[in-house]
């Protein structure tokens, strides 16, 4: 849980790797195609068996868009 306040508050905890910061990347640009496109439903799937960084993307991801976007909510 402090990882992830810290991550809300800037500081990085993670440094993600290849792939993750990949998939982190194709987030990013579904994230920026629904704000273009507010009225077209999307949805996304990450994939990957355990330990492989499904929540430190998901923290990562949602870290920055609060911080860049405000309310992720949505």
């Amino acid at each position: 849980m402090n990882a992830a306040a810290n991550m809300f508050q800037g500081q990085q905890e993670f440094v993600l790797l290849e792939d993750q910061a990949t998939s982190a990347n194709i987030i990013y640009g579904m994230v920026a195609k629904a704000i273009q496109n507010p009225d077209k439903k999307m949805a996304l799937i990450v994939k990957g068996g355990p330990g492989t960084g499904k929540t430190v993307i998901a923290l990562q991801v949602l870290s920055e868009l609060a911080r860049n976007h405000g309310d992720v909510s949505a």
